[in-house]
């Protein structure tokens, strides 16, 4: 399982991320995203999307999760074309910093930081090993092209969120306990040059919609 968690450094199961509407103090609604980051949240939320025009803005409190679908809830995020908020006291860590990375406009009073993906192997005594050149050889033949491609999409991501080359290298020298913080002021400087894009947003929720029908 590739993930991008401190949760989950000794390979601990995780839970969804709790996708839910909430009514703000000043009476509009965000989409608000809580907890662990699994496979399913990219669906929840774009679905979610798609059906409430009334959603001002998405909310990020979470402490990491599947790597993976960090880079693909960052693509619903870019795709609606909404703000993005970490408020104070939340946290983005891990693959829910690169989701936040999808919002053009990032509203940023809370704790964000990244390190690179990593997988969890069982095998290794140490426990996971964050992605490094000398990491690599650890992880089986099938594994080694899995969390190879993870990487090339969060590398996508961060690029495309206007984090600059040299700042993406430290996030992949980063490892799961040493998250690398650039720092909010410097993270809402970065302009993304993702667009909106309803269309696309509207396919993957058909195709959510789909995927859950068929499983009846």
């Amino acid at each position: 399982m590739i993930v991008f968690s401190l949760a989950l450094l000794g390979g601990a199961p995780s839970r969804a991320a709790q996708v839910t509407v909430e009514r703000a103090s000043d009476g509009r609604h965000d989409l608000v995203i809580r907890g662990a980051i699994t496979s399913s949240d990219q669906c929840h939320a774009a679905r979610v999307l798609v059906e409430r025009t009334d959603i001002r803005r998405i909310v990020v409190n979470s402490p990491g999760g599947d790597a993976w679908a960090g880079t693909r809830l960052a693509r619903v995020i870019a795709w609606s074309g909404l703000p993005v908020a970490v408020p104070r006291g939340a946290k983005a860590y891990s693959a829910a910093a690169v989701a936040v990375m999808g919002g053009a406009v990032r509203n940023l009073d809370g704790d964000v930081g990244f390190h690179a993906p990593f997988l969890v192997d069982r095998k290794i005594a140490s426990g996971p090993a964050p992605l490094s050149p000398t990491a690599l050889p650890r992880y089986s033949a099938n594994a080694r092209p899995l969390l190879a491609e993870v990487t090339a999409q969060t590398r996508a991501v961060l690029r495309e969120g206007g984090m600059p080359a040299a700042m993406i290298e430290r996030v992949m020298a980063a490892g799961p306990t040493d998250l690398w913080k650039p720092g909010n002021a410097t993270l809402r400087q970065w302009a993304s040059t993702s667009k909106p894009d309803r269309p696309a947003l509207e396919r993957l929720a058909r195709t959510c919609a789909s995927v859950v029908d068929s499983l009846r």
